[in-house]
């Protein structure tokens, strides 16, 4: 950052609040569950069984920013968030209860809770107030323009194989909650008789305990085909923000 007006940083010298091109994130809200999907579909079939999903909604004039609540015994992601129109965002989420598979090992779908921030719109209330060169408002503290977003900690996938499956540290706190989605990707084929069952596999987040995660894998989509599938185990890496979430 070049001759900022303001800069604020923590016992470690790392940068916690920063002005001109920078800017801060406010907490605008839970979004709102409005759909649950639970699988569907025939794995035995050409077209196949799909996994299931959630889906969260939220008004924000700017793309909110979605944590996820970890929840022990349940594998979770952020599939997309889309603007559906005007200041109206939805949030597709996986949260599938590993306790709760069915027959073609499809894990039944749960809501958790998502947390979002967003680039501040407005201010107001007493506080401070930080403008960009072009007078655009970029960071907004007071008692009435939500929380600010402090991270308690982070963790990085480095995208190598032994990341497939394996677990991760983070701090103890009381609602522990994340932002990343893991782009790792797993395929392959077993045989059916004749035919080959092909199934695809996708990651995200699970709560093992209080500090440890793990980069776990569910099936996406399962199907029986004539043809076998190439065997794909394609881990990516991804950086892992982590909030805590207790008082949102």
């Amino acid at each position: 950052m070049s001759s900022p007006i303001l800069r604020v940083t923590n016992p470690a010298g790392g940068l916690v609040l920063g002005s001109r091109a920078s800017f801060g994130l406010n907490y605008i809200g839970q979004a709102t569950p409005i759909s649950l999907t639970q699988p569907t579909g025939n794995a035995a079939l050409f077209t196949g069984r799909r996994a299931g999903s959630s889906v969260y909604r939220i008004t924000s004039v700017n793309r909110p920013v979605p944590f996820y609540k970890l929840m022990m015994g349940h594998t979770i992601r952020v599939n997309s968030v889309d603007n559906v129109g005007g200041n109206t965002w939805d949030i597709n989420v996986f949260c599938g209860n590993t306790g709760s598979v069915d027959s073609d090992g499809f894990e039944t779908q749960a809501y958790t809770t998502i947390y979002c921030f967003a680039v501040p719109t407005g201010h107001s209330g007493v506080g401070l107030r930080i403008n960009d060169d072009a007078g655009n408002l970029r960071w907004s503290v007071t008692d009435t323009s939500g929380r600010l977003l402090f991270l308690k900690g982070s963790f990085s996938l480095a995208g190598t194989a032994g990341e497939l499956d394996g677990d991760f540290s983070i701090p103890s706190l009381a609602v522990p909650a994340l932002l990343g989605t893991p782009s790792s990707r797993r395929q392959n084929s077993l045989p059916a008789g004749s035919l080959f069952d092909n199934r695809q596999l996708r990651f995200g987040f699970q709560q093992l305990s209080g500090t440890v995660v793990r980069q776990s894998n569910y099936f996406q989509r399962k199907w029986r085909d004539d043809g076998d599938v190439t065997n794909i185990n394609s881990p990516a890496p991804l950086d892992v923000m982590v909030i805590d979430a207790s008082g949102l």
